[in-house]
């Protein structure tokens, strides 16, 4: 077994994360760099199994969306009760 064989799952995992959030309407480098984040951080607490790689990347990025827009919104209410 070389290095290589070893970040397979990270590869595989990357692949899977970011066709599903192309699939949502991403760019595909926006896609690759916030699932990136998450799997190699996994990968290197020692998860190496693909579909867990990918489907918790998936989880954190979407988490990460929610708290974006509930931080957004919040500040949206904030603005427009001062204007109003």
């Amino acid at each position: 077994m070389n290095c290589f064989d070893a970040t397979i799952p990270i590869y595989d995992a990357a692949a899977i994360a970011v066709h599903y959030f192309v699939s949502k309407g991403y760019a595909p480098a926006e896609a690759h760099q916030r699932t990136m984040k998450h799997i190699t951080e996994l990968f290197s607490r020692g998860e190496q199994r693909t579909l867990m790689l990918a489907n918790r990347a998936i989880e954190a990025v979407e988490r990460e969306e929610r708290a974006e827009r509930e931080l957004m919104d919040a500040s949206l209410e904030a603005l427009f009760r001062e204007l109003g």
